[in-house]
């Protein structure tokens, strides 16, 4: 039988990241492969990518790339506005991406509720979230990267 502190082996953050939403996308995946292959012929790397469900027939992407790239980014995406006139972005260069893992997660219940649990006792904003089996990444201000970081190594005592 795993414990909480099993399940979780690994905390780490990354602060040399970007966030940028893309917002109003059509609900068409044929529309998210476009702008997802806009990004990766500019040689952009992305991660954490998270879709929202379909609301008016509209979708909204987020995903985390290198801040370096941001800019470059910002350009593909913004070159594909007249063949998707509706889409706008928000784009976050100050973000650190904290993500916890491990292998023992996926037979462990209640990981992701002390990970928030946490974060709300901390009073960490959480901008954007993904979840595998055995990962959870999430956004939060630079400021709140040591207190993040002390929090959950000491829950999970790592």
């Amino acid at each position: 039988m795993l414990n909480e502190q099993a399940a979780v082996t690994n905390i780490y953050s990354d602060n040399q990241q970007a966030l940028i939403t893309i917002n109003s996308i059509p609900d068409s995946t044929t529309a998210i492969a476009q702008i997802l292959e806009s990004i990766a012929q500019h040689n952009i790397n992305i991660d954490l990518i998270s879709q929202t469900t379909p609301v008016n027939g509209k979708v909204n992407i987020s995903f985390t790339l290198p801040r370096k790239d941001l800019k470059k980014a910002m350009e593909a995406i913004n070159g594909l506005k007249t063949l998707f006139p509706s889409i706008n972005l928000n784009a976050y260069e100050d973000i650190v991406k904290l993500s916890v893992e491990g292998s023992g997660m996926a037979q462990q219940p209640g990981i992701a509720s002390k990970v928030f649990s946490l974060m709300a006792q901390q009073n960490i904003r959480i901008m954007a979230i993904t979840t595998s089996e055995t990962k959870i990444s999430y956004i939060i201000h630079p400021l709140d990267e040591r207190k993040a970081l002390e929090a959950l190594m000491e829950a999970f005592e790592l």
